[in-house]
């Protein structure tokens, strides 16, 4: 299963079941921005500390939310 190809109701499915963490959804989203930034060029920074965990990740005192359901 490809995250990154997954609709953000089927993350929020997926969450919701404990089947996917948000640590593994960013991951991958990062893994993914990895193997496509060369050739894209579209990002100025990125997580580039391998040893993260993604679970400190800062909202900036917001809370995201997926189809009114806090998901942080």
């Amino acid at each position: 299963m490809d995250i990154t190809e997954l609709t953000v109701h089927e993350l929020q499915e997926k969450i919701k079941s404990k089947e996917l963490t948000i640590t593994e959804i960013t991951k991958a989203y990062v893994d993914r921005i990895k193997e496509k930034e060369p050739e894209v060029q579209a990002f100025v920074t990125t997580l580039e500390d391998e040893d993260t965990t993604y679970s400190n990740i800062d909202f900036n005192g917001y809370t995201l939310y997926v189809n009114e359901t806090a998901i942080n």
